[in-house]
């Protein structure tokens, strides 16, 4: 399903009526001009400040059907990968849907990996001879504290315990209702009060807080985590909750290894991205959409090193990145800021042609003997502009 990244909260701001420099005269109903007013500038720095408080970004998000899901308990069961620059995402709550196992003892409950004592889910104590979904789903809320931001890529893990059964999970930042100022990314009101003047200063804190947020707090366009067997990633012989595995010595899509390239059907990662660029749709940075790419792997076995491929929609020439699983280093995050494609903000999202927004990922190992591919996780971010 394709993701809508923009967010109500900035898309619903209107301020317009209050920051107006015009008003309408008793007498004649036209409209005349008025000096720049401090009500003006306050209404413009409370809806910059609505904005800083209310746009949680939603770093991982993931289902899996009940009867796919772990129902014995990984430490860790999960884990998933994201750039971590947003400053007032200081708290996270990770939303769980879990259901009781149906063997076993002892309590089942999900816990963060590395995480404080308080950073796990309420305790199921049930056992039912067999779940369904409808009837034994539960909600395990959790409040994750993650502090000053990395300014650099991070990796979360969740574990489970005694056969919690986790059938979906989202991570995503806190909504804040109040901005901490020794914390948090806010604008200072108090310089537009009644009366005041209007300063350079508090124009210029309004550009530099939203151009920080508009450049930090970007969307996660896909993730997608394997489970664990028993805290430990499987070499899987099929496609399946526990993995991907490649065993071709050319490209096969990760999805469904029928595919061999991409065209406008084939299976990808989707996004509605029209008009999310940074201007003018003319431009460089008003057209074109940066996607960080990740990938969880490894490769074992002869001596080849594979190679993930990700490829999108040609709004500019080559958008591809090819990422290397070096053979024999186990398992762990491949990609750097160089892996990277692009999305096209000046596309429609209703093409369904080789051009619409969607990202591929193939795997192969070039001059396969005996080699495997291992795939275990994928990721894909927002990041910039400016690209030009």
């Amino acid at each position: 399903m394709a993701k809508i990244p923009s967010n109500y909260i900035q898309t619903g701001l209107d301020v317009s009526t209050r920051a107006s420099p015009w008003r309408e005269t008793y007498t004649t109903g036209s409209y005349a001009r008025m000096t720049v007013r401090a009500k003006a500038m306050k209404a413009l720095a409370e809806g910059t400040n609505r904005q800083l408080a209310r746009m949680p970004r939603v770093n991982f998000a993931q289902a899996v059907p009940l009867e796919y899901a772990d129902n014995t308990g990984g430490d860790p069961l999960i884990e998933w990968r994201y750039d971590d620059s947003v400053i007032n995402g200081r708290e996270q709550n990770w939303h769980i849907i879990a259901v009781p196992r149906t063997t076993g003892s002892g309590s089942q409950y999900a816990a963060r990996v590395g995480g404080a004592s308080g950073e796990l889910s309420h305790l199921l104590s049930a056992t039912y001879a067999s779940t369904v979904m409808w009837t034994h789903a539960a909600a395990m809320p959790m409040l994750i504290s993650r502090g000053d931001q990395d300014d650099a890529e991070r990796t979360e893990k969740l574990s489970t315990f005694n056969g919690c059964t986790v059938m979906s999970m989202v991570a995503q930042d806190t909504e804040l209702d109040y901005l901490d100022t020794a914390n948090h990314q806010y604008v200072d009101t108090g310089q537009a009060g009644k009366g005041e003047k209007v300063l350079a200063d508090l124009g210029e804190s309004m550009r530099s807080q939203i151009h920080s947020n508009r450049t930090t707090n970007l969307p996660i366009l896909f993730n997608w985590a394997a489970q664990t067997n028993a805290g430990t990633y499987a070499d899987v012989s099929a496609t399946h909750q526990q993995g991907i595995p490649v065993s071709s010595a050319t490209r096969v899509n990760l999805i469904d290894q029928s595919h061999t390239y991409r065209y406008g059907g084939s299976p990808g990662f989707s996004a509605h991205v029209q008009h999310h660029g940074w201007g003018d749709q003319g431009t460089t940075n008003g057209k074109l959409v940066r996607v960080q790419c990740r990938v969880l792997a490894k490769t074992v076995g002869g001596a080849a090193s594979s190679t993930i491929y990700m490829e999108g929609p040609p709004v500019v020439s080559n958008n591809f990145t090819t990422i290397e699983i070096t053979n024999g280093a186990g398992v762990a995050w491949y990609g750097d800021d160089s892996h990277h494609v692009y999305l096209d903000s000046a596309q429609a999202d209703t093409i369904t042609t080789s051009s619409r927004n969607k990202i591929d990922a193939f795997g192969y190992i070039d001059g396969r003997t005996v080699e495997q591919q291992y795939v275990y996780g994928l990721a894909g971010w927002v990041s910039g502009p400016p690209y030009a």
